[in-house]
């Protein structure tokens, strides 16, 4: 349960027919471990079901720089922890590609790290470097929730005008600043837009930025 594979979620049970089809499918391995629990449930017949819990942590794989590694979350390609970087002595997030093998995401990667190292800017994400083993991003942590996450606890999903001119201007703010120095983000939505605890908006995720 809670398991991306590519960008479908697993929930539930699997036969095990279709669990066998996925680990020669290459899920166990990824990145760091991949961890696969099978669980025998009897049934009242007599009939035994595989329950697949298939989640991935590939923390214990991170640098000993980093310490206290946590799950944030899952997506399609990369997976996001929180860990305390213990040389730049802050919290920093940590954005490790599922398939470390996979040379057009890690082209991705590294382009996003070069169009993010000279962005310094109080509503972008700022970037402090690139990680060759496991390949992955060390970026500013922002202890909050992305726009996408807040529109969904709000009446009807959206904002009210008065809670999201501020966020708007804030954006707009670091658009500019990018587009001051030749960046063109191409990717502006709510799941890259984050909300820090005390209403301060980071724009993040320059991965296709031109």
């Amino acid at each position: 349960t809670g398991t991306f594979l590519g960008d479908t979620k697993i929930s539930g049970k699997l036969p095990l027919d279709l669990l066998e089809l996925a680990t020669t499918q290459g899920l166990i391995g990824i990145a760091g471990t991949i961890w696969i629990q099978l669980i025998s449930e009897t049934q009242s017949s007599g009939e035994q079901k595989g329950i697949t819990k298939i989640s991935s942590h590939d923390g214990d794989a991170l640098p000993d720089r980093y310490e206290n590694p946590e799950l944030v979350g899952e997506g399609g390609q990369g997976t996001v922890f929180r860990a305390r970087d213990k040389e730049l002595d802050l919290d920093v997030a940590l954005k490790v590609l599922l398939d470390p093998g996979d040379e057009e995401a890690r082209r991705m990667l590294k382009w996003e790290i070069k169009k993010s190292l000279d962005l310094t800017h109080e509503n972008i994400v700022r970037v402090h470097g690139y990680i060759e083993s496991p390949p992955c991003i060390s970026m500013e942590f922002v202890e909050g929730e992305d726009l996408h996450s807040l529109k969904n606890k709000n009446p009807g999903n959206l904002f009210a005008w008065d809670s999201i001119e501020s966020y708007i201007l804030q954006l707009c703010s670091a658009l500019s600043y990018a587009h001051e120095k030749g960046i063109v983000h191409r990717d502006i939505k709510p799941h890259n837009i984050f909300c820090s605890k005390g209403g301060k908006i980071k724009l993040g995720d320059f991965g296709i930025a031109i």
